[in-house]
């Protein structure tokens, strides 16, 4: 998914020596995936919401419950969290995908990648984004349609 086709798509092959590459990139995408969620969320968080808090408190309007900081980042915490829950100085073949290629042979990048992981991640991507719209984008849609 991610991985393939930055590495040449469902056709593309790396040599049996420079996929340990592919499997430790497989890792990492998550983690800057994590960390660009924590940077939305901080700059949602230092920007947006004051504004959308002296927003409320002028139209004498009750923020909803599920926009509250509390659980905003309880929820972007556990959603980053489970992107990140392998470290990235875990073996580079955990599952000996490796062992059965000789030195040297082409193998297709489709083989190596964990695609459970792949959709764990997307999936964790998406939830991340319906959090956000839901607990920053919907209050302010909510404010807005109050005035």
């Amino acid at each position: 998914m991610f991985m393939s086709g930055y590495f040449g798509g469902a056709l593309g092959y790396v040599k049996k020596e420079d996929a340990s590459r592919v499997l430790k990139y497989q890792r990492l995408y998550p983690s800057i995936i994590a960390t660009g969620l924590l940077v939305i969320l901080v700059v949602m968080e230092m920007w947006v919401m004051p504004k959308l808090l002296e927003l409320y408190a002028t139209i004498n309007i009750e923020m909803p419950f599920y926009s509250t900081p509390y659980l905003r980042w309880g929820v972007m915490g556990a959603i980053i969290l489970l992107l990140v829950k392998q470290p990235i100085s875990e073996e580079n073949d955990p599952k000996g995908k490796l062992k059965k290629y000789k030195d040297g042979e082409m193998i297709l990048i489709a083989d190596l990648i964990d695609k459970k992981r792949e959709w764990f991640a997307l999936l964790m991507v998406a939830l991340a984004m319906i959090w956000l719209i839901v607990s920053i984008v919907l209050p302010i849609y909510q404010a807005t349609a109050a005035i």
